[in-house]
């Protein structure tokens, strides 16, 4: 039991060192959430749709795979993980297209950019 504890600190801890450790560029040491206080949504601007695997398409596996990610200054996607996956290789084709995406950054109150962490979802459909 006392094993089981330790990692579970050490996952904890690690969760909050990487969350800490993303600062915007105005200097912010924590990211900003859009719709609280004043901070827009970021908006995609270049949003390709994602290629499928031979295996989902053979299984004519369709849905969305929905990642979590931080949006930068900059208006790139990163740090991009799955929250809900669908298998098959989606899940990987999902994270590698949103990290090609292009955003208009999130901007504060006063209208500077900001780093903002969003879901986001990725629509697989078959033609």
């Amino acid at each position: 039991m006392p094993r089981l504890l330790l990692v579970a600190l050490t996952l904890s801890a690690s969760f909050f060192a990487v969350r800490s450790s993303t600062q915007t560029t105005s200097g912010d040491s924590q990211l900003a959430r859009p719709g609280i206080n004043g901070v827009t949504p970021p908006a995609c601007v270049y949003c390709p749709v994602p290629d499928y695997t031979d295996q989902a398409r053979k299984a004519k596996l369709e849905g969305a795979v929905v990642v979590q990610a931080v949006v930068s200054v900059e208006g790139r996607a990163e740090h991009v993980s799955v929250v809900r996956g669908l298998g098959s290789g989606l899940d990987e084709k999902a994270v590698a297209v949103v990290q090609r995406w292009r955003f208009k950054p999130a901007h504060n109150s006063d209208g500077h950019p900001v780093a903002v962490s969003v879901p986001m979802e990725v629509t697989f459909r078959l033609d």
